[in-house]
């Protein structure tokens, strides 16, 4: 899915820095706090609705998903609960 991304300027850097990454990977556009506008949303909506600018931004998007977060993230906690090596950790290992 292609995105526009405004990072909220007040919650430190880490959004500047996601939104910057996939930016970056030609997974969204990014525009600055200061810089978003009406007219800037208008401007970026419109060339999202082109078809040769969106469906790399989208392709992009796709290959960086994670659909599987979620999960990995539980099989994380559970781990870390039951005192067991975390599957990431193991995963890498044996890589």
């Amino acid at each position: 899915m292609a995105s526009i991304l405004v990072p909220y300027p007040y919650a430190g850097s880490h959004q500047r820095a996601n939104a910057a990454w996939l930016g970056d990977q030609g997974a969204a556009v990014v525009v600055a706090n200061d810089a978003f506008s009406a007219d800037r949303l208008a401007d970026e909506a419109a060339r999202l609705r082109d078809d040769a600018f969106r469906e790399p931004m989208a392709r992009a998007a796709r290959r960086l998903g994670r659909p599987d977060a979620a999960r990995a993230i539980a099989e994380e906690l559970l781990a870390l609960a039951e005192r067991r090596p975390l599957p990431s950790l193991t995963d890498e290992a044996a890589a």
